[in-house]
């Protein structure tokens, strides 16, 4: 496709036609930004050994071009909107992040455009399969697991405990062990604490009892890129976010990608 050089402070998005995964960002020369992504792409070589530049993609696209063999042809750029300033555009790129951010069909892993400026989450946990999912606004959330906005905003109000198996709430609330035996009891959901620490959501991350009791645990992540597992124990870990050798904020990365929810 056809990119004016001189095209500055750009919002763009590269999908992928297959699946319809896709990454959004910006750039002041998206002519260089989509070379770039193209020769990141095109290092994946067919399946040999990737190329060193293969590692400079978000982590969730790098698996899927792994499992499903893409190619460039299998990814399409478009821009999206265009700026007369940076500020403008960074307010954009995070508009769009906040919307689709850890939802199944976006590659981005970073949830800000600038370091320490977003604070709030939303979680959503599911009292029957102990699953978890962080998200950056409650758009992401509805789109991803069918909740209606209705039940979402009765469940953050304090209106209703619950919809269906889900629950939604603050990422920063605290539960005690007695008030999730109270919570599973009262709403006829079968608690077991042995059940809840044996699933685990991913291949990194706390259990869900952890996860809900902010209890510090060590973490076990195994590096793609370097081959080597990493064992680490995250200080200060609920009340900002850790970044692994992936740079992925936990508990974000999923074991496989884009598996059905």
């Amino acid at each position: 496709m056809f990119i004016d050089k001189q095209e500055k402070y750009v919002i763009y998005r590269i999908k992928n036609k297959l699946n319809g995964n896709f990454y959004v960002g910006s750039s002041g020369d998206v002519a260089e930004r989509w070379r770039v992504h193209r020769n990141n792409i095109e290092s994946f070589k067919g399946g040999n050994k990737p190329g060193r530049d293969f590692y400079n993609l978000t982590l969730l696209m790098r698996m899927d071009i792994e499992l499903n063999k893409f190619s460039t042809d299998d990814f399409e750029f478009k821009i999206l909107r265009r700026f007369d300033d940076k500020k403008s555009m960074l307010a954009c790129e995070q508009l769009l992040i906040d919307m689709f951010w850890n939802t199944r069909k976006c590659y981005n892993e970073d949830f800000e455009v600038k370091p320490a400026s977003i604070f709030n989450f939303f979680v959503a946990w599911n009292a029957v399969t102990y699953s978890y999912y962080v998200y950056r606004s409650i758009h992401a959330l509805k789109s991803d697991l069918r909740i209606p906005l209705a039940e979402i905003n009765a469940m953050l109000n304090g209106d209703t405990p619950c919809c269906g198996d889900w629950v939604v709430e603050d990422y920063y609330k605290v539960w005690t062990e007695l008030e999730l035996k109270s919570f599973f009891r009262k709403n006829r959901f079968k608690y077991s604490k042995e059940k809840i620490n044996k699933e685990r959501y991913s291949v990194v991350g706390p259990t869900l009892f952890n996860f809900l009791t902010k209890k510090e645990i060590f973490i076990h992540k195994w590096n793609r890129q370097d081959n080597k597992k990493i064992t680490m124990k995250p200080s200060n870990y609920f009340r900002k976010f850790q970044f692994g050798p992936s740079g992925l904020p936990f508990p974000k990365i999923r074991e496989i990608a884009f598996a059905k929810r």
